[in-house]
């Protein structure tokens, strides 16, 4: 299975709704789904705290 996550906020944003979808995202890909996530291309000013999965696909883009 294929997944597309559209999102605002995604790693390395540090915000609720971020943390939400890297769990999600990384639980997804555990069970073997596709996943691939569109999100702004935001630098942030902290570090983000957790690994991302290497097998999540990340599209970052112009956010406006």
């Amino acid at each position: 299975m294929k997944v597309l996550l559209i999102a605002y906020e995604f790693p390395p944003i540090l915000a609720a709704q971020a943390l939400r979808w890297f769990y999600l995202s990384n639980e997804l890909v555990d069970i073997g789904v596709d996943i691939h996530v569109v999100c702004p291309d935001i630098s942030t000013e902290n570090a983000f705290p957790m690994d991302m999965d290497a097998r999540i696909t990340i599209h970052r883009v112009w956010p406006g």
